[in-house]
């Protein structure tokens, strides 16, 4: 029996990521990750979005960055429900004691976005 021996330089390593996810390498090392978005992240991800909508909106209204404020929203279903699920982080992050939805729309948000499918109305405490 004859034997072959085979070194690093005789072998060529290629990583192929499976569906969903990405993989990069440098130096030897390589990182995978897992790209599939669950619900949670997404909701997550609109919380991020209704808390920069309502700290452009205190800026842009001249609110000092200590100033509570109450804020009332017009939503669709899948914002009110990423908003019900991160309120605490919300609330927090804006310094609301109140973030409601609004009973009675029809009066002129103090801001609105369209694209994520929501409007505001902040009022200082």
């Amino acid at each position: 029996e004859s034997q072959i021996e085979i070194s690093q330089t005789d072998v060529i390593i290629t990583e192929t990521p499976s569906s969903g996810w990405s993989v990069a390498s440098a130096n030897s090392i390589s990182v995978a990750l897992d790209l599939t978005l669950s619900d949670e992240l997404i909701a997550e991800g609109i919380a991020r979005e209704v808390i920069r909508l309502v700290q452009d909106t205190r800026k842009s209204a001249g609110f000092e960055v200590t100033d509570r404020i109450t804020v009332k929203y017009v939503a669709t279903q899948e914002v009110a429900a990423a908003i019900t699920a991160n309120l605490a982080n919300i609330t927090a992050e804006v310094l609301a004691i109140e973030f409601n939805p609004h009973a009675q729309p029809g009066s002129t948000p103090t801001a609105s976005d369209a694209e994520l499918g929501l409007q505001l109305w902040l009022e200082r405490v």
